[in-house]
């Protein structure tokens, strides 16, 4: 519970600087927060719109059909650009939510 708690308000906290600080800030880190490991706890509904773009990044090839391996390519590319990231966590999440067309929780 206590890690809900402060999970709850880290997102709470970061996702209203992150719309203020506007164009200089990094959308990607809020993605790593939301997807990282979860301890066993459902992510807060804070992190619904979060999640919702990372899981709009899908590759498709001709004729129009789901790329799994270039879209986990292309969403790790893009959780990349968080400086701030472990490689540990990016790695955890594409293997966790890379390859999937449309996030596992339902909110």
């Amino acid at each position: 519970m206590k890690i809900r708690f402060v999970f709850s308000a880290v997102i709470g906290l970061l996702i209203p600087a992150m719309a203020a600080a506007g164009p200089t800030a990094q959308p990607s880190c809020a993605q790593v927060i939301c997807l990282g490991p979860d301890h066993g706890t459902a992510p807060p509904s804070e992190c619904i719109p979060v999640r919702a773009v990372y899981f709009e990044i899908r590759i498709y090839t001709p004729p129009p059909k789901f790329n799994p391996r270039a879209t986990a390519n292309a969403r790790h590319a893009y959780l990349r650009t968080c400086r701030t990231a472990q490689a540990t966590d990016l790695m955890i999440i594409k293997q966790k939510y890379g390859y999937l067309f449309a996030d596992p929780i339902s909110f």
